[in-house]
């Protein structure tokens, strides 16, 4: 009788020790979660923004796509700009090709590269990259959104820079180990510039024009 009663007191100890961390665990986990989900969103979004920053610029640096490219000057019998026109043909691949790039590109992003040091999420300064990494996945949903827009700058006396822009946009699933995550990364990267000397055509003179 004595033995069934100690096996009694052991079993009913190891089961308050199982429920007490059940509870911390789960206080733990509500506890860290909006961390969790923020540090998570914050460096899917840095790291993807890079990513796609990186194919804009390896992308028409490996084909030679200038500004001449995309936009034509028309000049009036004086030589100055009378006109600006966009090489809609030009315009409307570069943007396909590029939606296509960058697509691929942060579709294979590593979750490696996504992972999180458990000791960052203390926000202790000390234990910073320290502790089991957790792993962070992302997963792009539908495709790449690009369009193509205009931005006068003034550059000096009588100088007018123009930049061409490219705006990505790009929804993506972050899966963390309790939940998935929808976020939206958007990135604006000069793709072409040049510097207008004299007056700007009127047709052209907006502070932003998108280019159709």
């Amino acid at each position: 009788m004595k033995r069934m009663g100690k096996s009694k007191k052991i079993c009913l100890f190891f089961a308050v020790i199982i429920a007490v961390s059940l509870l911390v665990v789960s206080y733990v986990e509500r506890f860290f979660a909006p961390i969790i989900r923020t540090m998570a969103v914050s460096r899917s979004e840095v790291l993807l923004s890079q990513e796609i920053a990186n194919e804009i610029n390896e992308t028409m640096s490996e084909n030679g796509i200038t500004y001449g490219d995309i936009i034509s000057f028309v000049l009036d019998k004086d030589g100055r700009i009378n006109a600006m026109t966009t090489n809609i043909v030009t315009a409307n691949k570069l943007k396909s090709f590029l939606a296509l790039s960058i697509l691929t590109r942060i579709t294979n992003v590593d979750e490696t590269e996504l992972s999180i040091p458990v000791g960052n999420l203390t926000g202790i300064s000390i234990l910073s990259g320290r502790g089991p990494e957790m792993k962070v996945k992302v997963i792009p949903i539908g495709s790449v959104q690009t369009e193509l827009s205009s931005q006068f700058v003034s550059a000096g006396i009588n100088q007018t820079q123009h930049r061409i822009i490219m705006e990505v946009t790009s929804n993506v699933d972050i899966i963390l180990p309790s939940e998935t995550v929808s976020t939206t990364v958007s990135v604006n990267v000069v793709i072409a510039e040049t510097v207008i000397v004299g007056s700007v055509p009127d047709s052209y003179a907006e502070i932003r024009v998108p280019i159709e």
